[in-house]
């Protein structure tokens, strides 16, 4: 059987990537309010080396865009190559663990529903799957 809420808990990440991206370059294509144009002059007016503190912020948020992503097509090629691994080794699963816990913690600090939903569900199905293929490292759920 096929490792269903492992490979939720991966597309989730993955999906999360994408629609971050989305997200980040559909800003490039839309007029802010005055407001937010206001503090966007006001990054641009900050130098920092050779750039401005906006271009470090939109950098940053291209970058975790991308972590997001890597970090579920990392763990599902793992799936695809190890199967018996990705979901049984404890200490993958410890690595795996800390990551999903410390996303969601920062999801619910410091973001709204959507983050939250993703890492929490993420969570979640990582740790489902894990509780019950520990004990049955021949049938995989």
């Amino acid at each position: 059987m096929k490792p269903i809420y492992y490979q939720l808990f991966c597309w989730a990440y993955i999906s999360m990537g994408v629609i971050h991206e989305l997200i980040v370059i559909s800003q490039f294509f839309s007029v802010p309010p005055e407001h937010i144009s206001k503090i966007l002059a006001e990054m641009k007016a900050v130098q920092i080396f050779n750039s401005s503190l906006y271009h470090f912020f939109v950098g940053y948020d291209f970058l975790v865009g991308m972590f997001f992503f890597a970090y579920g097509y990392l763990a599902k090629t793992i799936l695809d190559i190890a199967p018996k691994y990705a979901l049984t080794k404890g200490s993958f699963f410890i690595i795996l663990f800390s990551i999903n816990l410390i996303g969601c913690i920062l999801a619910t600090t410091f973001f709204l529903f959507l983050p939250i939903i993703f890492t929490a569900f993420a969570f979640c199905a990582h740790s489902y799957s894990y509780i019950i293929n520990r004990g049955d490292s021949n049938e995989m759920v």
